[in-house]
């Protein structure tokens, strides 16, 4: 039980260094990103969603040969990948590579949503809000790691 308790102060103490308590709430977000935390919760939003919100299929046209499905929502791989992807670059940053990672997480969000962006807004009016939670995570996480990425660490 000692170890656990080390552990959380640990993780806490880790996050007193990095975010100052003082500044504003919007700042307070910004500086998240020295920490792995807004990357693993993004990944822990992604790879339960198979279980928590399934692709939902709308039609499957078939033609001669091939057949052509309709469907709503992250697919199990999609999930599964990017989920994967996102908690690798939390390791990168918080193996101290915060501006590789920062980079990394920024192109792979900007992935995430050319590829689930506009099926997550088309979810919406099946009535899945899960994807739509999904995209503004990623959204999140694209704006404070790009601007990390972009614009340095001042």
């Amino acid at each position: 039980m000692v170890e656990i308790t080390e552990l959380k102060d640990d993780v806490q103490q880790d996050i007193n260094n990095k975010i100052d308590t003082n500044a504003s709430l919007t700042e307070q977000f910004y500086q998240s990103s020295k920490t792995p935390y807004p990357s693993w919760a993004f990944s822990s939003l992604l790879l339960p969603t198979p279980l928590i919100s399934k692709q939902k299929i709308l039609q499957q046209s078939s033609g001669s040969i091939l057949t052509k499905t309709k469907t709503i929502g992250p697919s199990t791989i999609n999930s599964l990948g990017f989920g994967a992807i996102f908690a690798l670059g939390g390791w990168i940053i918080n193996e101290g590579d915060v501006e590789s990672g920062s980079g990394f997480l920024t192109a792979w969000s900007s992935l995430y949503l050319l590829v689930n962006g506009t099926n997550s807004i088309k979810a919406l009016g099946h009535g899945k809000i899960w994807p739509l939670l999904l995209t503004s995570v990623a959204t999140g996480n694209l704006y404070i790691n790009g601007k990390r990425f972009f614009y340095g660490t001042t």
